[in-house]
């Protein structure tokens, strides 16, 4: 019996929408003949209207694709058994339109770290005293001394919750939200955390399940 092995990395991207083996793993089998074959084997058929996507596909569904084809051949996974495609087409505007763009966003980043930083400093030098440090900088900016309603004070009081809003991504509906938000990668962080001290608690303590925990049906304690 052939075999065929198979390395997924955790993420895969892609820009065309008919995604085939060779997109999403490294193969390899001793007959490069078939293993040519195995390389474009179609896995999935994307949905072109979504200009950017994420799909995760779990290894059953590789082995199923293969052994639809190829029903005798014997499968080995030494990579990922969920793995995520993250689709996105192919730009068409203009390579120069796109360069623009690209160092229009680098540049705005770079803004935004900058000002805040030099905004973070300088409220830990006064204490957190977030309305010295605005008095202080209203009157080196107009030479005259603030009087607490000024633009800073606005803006700081608009921007703090449209930011906290933005980072968090409120703004875009769950179906069409691609990446988790903070929140919640924090959330399956701290879940997979607890999971793990609980089993290595267990280990510890002997409470492990395993076959000589069995005592017919009934699990002892």
């Amino acid at each position: 019996m052939e075999t065929v092995y198979l390395k997924i990395p955790k993420e895969i991207k892609v820009n065309h929408i008919e995604i085939v083996l060779k997109d999403i793993a490294s193969l390899y089998c001793q007959d490069k003949k078939q293993q040519k074959k195995l390389e474009t084997i179609l896995l999935l058929k994307l949905d072109p209207k979504r200009k950017q996507e994420k799909y995760i596909v779990s290894f059953l569904r590789v082995i199923a694709v293969i052994k639809e084809v190829y029903p005798d051949i014997d499968i080995e996974n030494i990579g990922e058994t969920d793995f995520v495609i993250a689709y996105n087409a192919k730009d068409t505007l203009p390579k120069n339109i796109c360069d623009i763009l690209e160092w229009g966003k680098t540049i705005l980043v770079c803004l935004i770290l900058f000002f805040g930083a030099a905004f973070t400093i300088m409220a830990f030098n006064t204490d957190v005293g977030v309305d010295e440090l605005f008095d202080k900088v209203y009157f080196l900016v107009t030479k005259t001394k603030g009087d607490g309603k000024s633009i800073l004070e606005l803006s700081y009081c608009i921007g703090l919750p449209v930011g906290i809003i933005v980072f968090f991504d409120h703004f875009k509906p769950a179906v069409r939200r691609q990446d988790p938000t903070p929140m919640e990668v924090q959330m399956r962080t701290y879940e997979e955390d607890v999971n793990n001290v609980l089993i290595q608690n267990a280990a510890r303590e002997g409470r492990t399940i395993d076959e000589t925990s069995l005592d017919g049906n009934n699990v002892k304690s």
